[in-house]
C-alpha cells in the first residue's frame, strides 16, 4: 500500500484526482471457507484415506489422513494480485511424513505449497498458517486448491481457515 502526502495548495479537485490516480484497488476476498458452518461443500475427498469435518473446543476443521486429500476450485476472473492462505496442524507425522496446503494455476499439471507441516511441527493442535501469491492465480477461471496428506496410516492433519483474496482488474 502507498500512502499519499499532500499539501493542500493545488485545491480539493486536484487533491481528489490526485488521491483516485494513486490509490491501488483495494484487495478483498474472493474465497472463504473456515469449515465453521459444520460444511465442506465445494470440497472433493479422494485418495487413500479418511476425509472428514472435526471439532476440537470451538473449532471446526477439515481432517485428511493417509494418502487422502481434498480439493475445491475456485475462480479468480476479473481479479489480480491473487493471494492464496491456508492454515494446517498435523499430529504422529513421521519421517518422511507430510501435511499440506497447495495451490495449482494450471489446472493441476503444478502445484505450490501454501503451507507444510513435516515430523516436528506436528503437536495436534497448533494451526500453521502459510500464503503464497501463486502463479497463474491471476484472472483465472479454475484455480485450485487441495489439502493433502503424504503420511502414514496413523497421521493425521486438518486443513482449516483457507481464503483467496484479489484486487479487481
Amino acid at each position: 500500500m502507498s500512502v499519499l502526502t499532500s499539501r493542500l495548495t493545488f485545491g480539493m479537485a486536484g487533491l481528489v484526482a490526485t488521491l483516485a490516480l494513486a490509490t491501488p484497488a483495494l484487495a478483498g476476498p474472493i474465497f472463504v471457507d473456515d469449515f465453521q458452518d459444520g460444511q465442506a461443500d465445494g470440497w472433493a475427498a479422494t485418495g487413500d484415506g479418511d476425509v472428514r469435518l472435526t471439532a476440537y473446543r470451538d473449532n471446526i476443521s477439515l481432517r485428511f489422513t493417509h494418502r487422502a486429500e481434498a480439493l475445491t476450485t475456485v475462480s479468480t476472473r476479473g481479479f489480480g494480485d491473487v493471494v492464496v492462505a491456508a492454515s494446517l496442524a498435523g499430529q504422529s507425522l513421521g519421517r518422511g511424513d507430510a501435511c499440506l496446503a497447495e495451490v495449482s494455476g494450471d489446472g493441476g499439471a503444478t502445484w505450490q505449497t501454501v503451507v507444510r507441516l513435516d515430523d516436528g511441527t506436528d503437536d495436534g493442535v497448533t494451526l500453521v498458517r502459510g500464503e503464497i501469491a501463486p502463479a497463474g492465480g491471476d484472472d483465472n477461471a479454475r484455480l485450485m486448491i487441495r489439502f493433502r496428506a503424504m503420511a502414514g496410516l496413523t497421521t493425521l492433519c486438518w486443513g482449516d481457515a483457507v481464503t483467496v483474496s484479489g484486487a479487481a482488474l
